[in-house]
């Protein structure tokens, strides 16, 4: 839990850091949310020093630490702006080992292993996915967390055994799970996320029936647009590799407009693999989803 600070600064910072956070999820612009992040980061640094007490101080460096390691996704996952992300998640994990908190150190192991799977560096995201594990302290939504990290690392690898064991792994944890064992910081993360790695996890190992599954499960729930928009692509995805293209291309349209908003590369990406896969049926549906990703300017008119 979060220490009580006699001024409310602590929880007036957290507050701020969910309402961008918020911002973020319904498909704001990428560089905004960033930028928001990385200034709120920067005052909450300059507060540290005049902490009434080391309770507030050690609450102080948890927020920045979880504004930092916001901002570091937000750098790599939807701006390609990798050496930024190595930064700030580097800074994040200094302020979180600062405040005494290794619970949130292992999630910031768990980006920085997803920062290198981004990059293709799957050798480093499993290495960093392990020492995320030590410091999770067994809590089960933060061990599911990495172990979804470490699913798609071994995915990439071409272990599918490994990758399986850690997506079992995952949704056991992830049902254990109940709001009082649950880190403040870790917003969103639960069983539907980990159904919708799993998809992702099917997918990079040449299970597309499997994924279509796990991303239909996922979608189930009521997720925000721009994680939306990752699961629609990937299911897209999915259904142009079992031969169904006209699903996958209706799968895609509702999702589009928060795609073009947020200017997220990986969401851009994901979206151009589903085009890619769903073109060559060239039905009356890809048609249409053609004509509407170049009207929001994610493929080349």
């Amino acid at each position: 839990m979060w220490p009580e600070a006699e001024d409310g600064s602590i929880s007036a910072a957290r507050a701020w850091t969910a309402s961008i956070r918020t911002m973020y999820w319904r498909g704001e612009p990428a560089g905004m949310v960033h930028n928001l992040l990385v200034h709120h980061a920067a005052e909450l640094d300059a507060a540290v020093g005049d902490a009434p007490s080391s309770a507030v101080m050690a609450g102080l460096l948890r927020a920045e630490a979880e504004a930092l390691a916001v901002a570091g996704t937000v750098a790599y996952f939807d701006m390609g702006r990798y050496g930024a992300a190595h930064r700030e998640l580097k800074n994040a994990m200094r302020c979180a080992r600062h405040s005494d908190d290794m619970r949130m150190c292992g999630w910031i192991f768990a980006k920085q292993s997803h920062l290198a799977w981004c990059q293709h560096s799957k050798d480093d995201a499993i290495l960093t996915a392990n020492a995320a594990l030590e410091y999770t302290q067994a809590n089960p939504l933060a061990s599911a967390d990495v172990f979804t990290r470490r699913a798609v690392a071994h995915a990439m690898d071409g272990n599918e055994a490994a990758a399986l064991r850690d997506i079992d792994n995952a949704a056991e944890a992830a049902s254990d799970a109940t709001p009082a064992d649950t880190p403040d910081w870790l917003i969103g993360f639960d069983s539907a996320r980990v159904a919708g790695l799993a998809g992702l996890v099917r997918l990079t190992l040449g299970q597309p029936q499997e994924a279509v599954t796990e991303l239909r499960r996922a979608l189930t729930v009521d997720v925000a647009g721009n994680h939306a928009a990752v699961l629609s692509a990937d299911l897209a995805t999915g259904l142009g590799r079992i031969g169904e293209p006209d699903e996958g291309a209706r799968t895609l349209f509702p999702v589009l407009p928060v795609a073009a908003t947020s200017h997220s590369v990986e969401r851009r990406a994901r979206l151009q693999t589903a085009w890619r896969t769903l073109q060559p049926a060239n039905t009356p549906a890809t048609r249409a989803l053609r004509d509407q990703l170049r009207t929001y300017r994610l493929i080349a008119a």
